[in-house]
């Protein structure tokens, strides 16, 4: 059976289980307000909840695969309205749903999927945080971790908070990028000092060279024709005697030769085919060797200028070596050292303007952290007595949920306080860190007890609450109850419970069971109508009977009745 698709923003719709441990296969609907699972000790239960966390992107394990399955295989499908966090993170689809997915092979590894496209388990993770808060007492808490007092206390504050920290963002923005400023103007000062010399080194160097662009190639030509001088002289010299100025010139023999056979072209016209290039030869080399005559003359130079020309070769040379492949690169280089030199020469302007800004931008941040840490004061005492009075009502009447706020040096992302919330279960017993004094049970009732005075400002809509009935009965369970439906009157909430109270109260009823099917330990979830969860209440008060029925049905008619109301 296909998932179901639209319903009811920001809720999780279904959760589609393959081959999870005990579970063959399950596909479970759910629906909006509050979800309750129900079922004998043993059943599964927390299983479910097991699922929802794989699917969520908790860490998978092996052992989670059904035995002689291949690999189990989670799919959790919310609704998410456009506006929603997740559904920003997550890319939803158009119609509003988004679809968590998890397969854990029996060799341990895991795929991820977000509506169908691949992701790491960490990329879930981070959409799952969003959607779901998952509350019991075998887990690890966000109520346990400080940044996340902090941040409770930080919704409880409200809007103001929230400007506050933005502020305080800005302003660390700000200060951080001034100082990263001054990191690079200051530097290692002997490094600077070093670099400072090796610039003004260059610069000095090509100055007193004082070449031009493509001096290096002008005289690399000039060092040849210098070193090449007397061969050069010789063979022009050489070649215009032999072509004109000797006894048996070229040019004198060839002219013999053009006149001879132009004399006979009146006796045979064909010779004039073959004489003209002989005429044009004969202009040739004459023009040839009056240019090597004209080259042997201009060949003269001054004593010494080659030994001139190789100093001034190598010094360029060396200059390559050090500042660029070309002179063209050496004065490029120059012209950065000069630049940078100047800009260094303007850095200690620079930084005293820097240093001031600093200051100004930490005197800022201090004061809006110092009207952050005012504001968390105020609401932290609100809190505690908001929050004691919820406990009373859960039957906690002696139990103390102290708010911490201590100074700490400005610089984190949440200001200059650290929050910790501190917790005494009886009267005149001193309050201790919570994470170190509160039991399961406990620590669900205080979350509990924070999640009604937050539900407002609580921007993660899927709540779950693993047993947090534990221990208690009568006015306190009612009181639970009744705390659970505020809840999810915000919220889609879900909880496992053994208590008829908080059954009856459910909008959504889902009773796990055991069965073997082939010789094997099935669960299976039912979602009961209004006779099965009649049936199911009755079994939850005293195992059945006529005298559980009724109460079971006057829980769930005060439950129809409050609903109407």
């Amino acid at each position: 059976m296909p998932l179901p698709t639209g319903g009811a923003p920001t809720i999780l719709q279904a959760l589609a289980v393959r081959d999870l441990a005990l579970i063959d296969r399950l596909e479970v609907p759910f629906g909006p307000g509050l979800n309750v699972l129900t079922g004998e000790t043993g059943a599964g239960k927390s299983l479910l909840l097991d699922a929802l966390a794989l699917a969520l992107g908790a860490r998978a394990h092996a052992e989670l695969v059904r035995e002689g399955a291949e690999s189990a295989a989670v799919d959790a499908l919310f609704s998410v309205p456009a506006e929603s966090p997740a559904a920003e993170a997550a890319d939803a689809d158009a119609d509003g749903t988004l679809l968590l997915q998890r397969e854990v092979s029996k060799d341990g590894r895991s795929v991820s999927r977000l509506n169908g496209h691949l992701c790491t388990a960490g990329q879930l993770r981070a959409v799952g945080e969003r959607l779901v808060d998952v509350h019991g007492q075998g887990d690890q808490q966000r109520l346990l971790l400080p940044a996340s007092q902090a941040e409770l206390l930080d919704l409880y504050a409200g809007e103001e908070a929230a400007h506050l920290l933005r502020e305080v963002a800005d302003g660390r923005a700000r200060l951080q990028a001034i100082e990263a400023e001054l990191v690079r103007l200051h530097g290692d000062p002997r490094e600077r000092e070093r670099q400072y010399d090796l610039l003004a080194f260059a610069r000095e160097e090509i100055d007193a060279a004082n070449p031009h662009a493509g001096e290096d190639e002008e005289l690399a030509a000039r060092r040849s024709l210098l070193q090449h001088a007397e061969r050069l002289h010789t063979a022009a010299a050489d070649a215009y005697e032999e072509l004109y100025a000797s006894e048996r010139a070229v040019a004198d023999r060839l002219g013999r030769i053009v006149r001879e056979l132009g004399e006979l072209t009146g006796a045979d016209p064909r010779l004039r085919a073959m004489t003209e290039p002989l005429e044009s030869a004969l202009v040739e080399v004459e023009e040839t060797a009056h240019a090597l005559r004209r080259y042997r003359d201009e060949l003269s130079f001054e004593p010494g200028e080659l030994e001139r020309v190789q100093e001034r070769w190598e010094l360029l040379q060396r200059l390559r070596r050090k500042y660029g492949d070309t002179v063209a690169e050496v004065l490029a280089h120059r012209e950065r050292a000069a630049a940078e030199l100047a800009g260094w020469e303007e850095a200690e302007a620079a930084i005293a303007r820097l240093e001031a800004a600093r200051a100004a931008a930490a005197d800022d941040l201090r004061a809006v952290c110092g009207s952050l840490s005012a504001l968390r004061a105020a609401c932290a005492a609100r809190l505690e007595t908001a929050v004691q009075g919820e406990l009373a009502a859960l039957g906690m009447a002696g139990a103390r949920l102290g708010v911490r706020v201590m100074a700490e040096e400005p610089g984190g992302p949440r200001g200059a306080d650290r929050v910790e919330f501190m917790w005494a279960a009886n009267v005149g017993e001193p309050e201790r860190p919570l994470q170190r004094a509160a039991s399961g049970g406990e620590l669900s009732r205080a979350m509990l007890a924070l999640k009604v005075v937050l539900t407002a400002a609580d921007p993660v809509p899927v709540l779950v609450f693993d047993e947090v009935d534990a221990g208690i009965g009568g006015r306190a369970a009612q009181a639970v109850a009744d705390r659970l439906a505020t809840l999810a009157a915000d919220h889609q909430v879900f909880c496992v419970t053994h208590l008829a109270t908080i059954a009856a109260m459910a909008d959504v009823h889902l009773a796990v069971r055991k069965r073997e099917r082939g010789g094997r330990t099935l669960v299976e979830i039912e979602r009961l109508d209004d006779s099965g969860r009649r049936d199911e209440i009755a079994r939850m008060l005293s195992g059945g009977g006529e005298a559980a029925n009724q109460h079971a049905e006057e829980l769930l008619r005060r439950r129809r009745g409050a609903s109407a109301g």
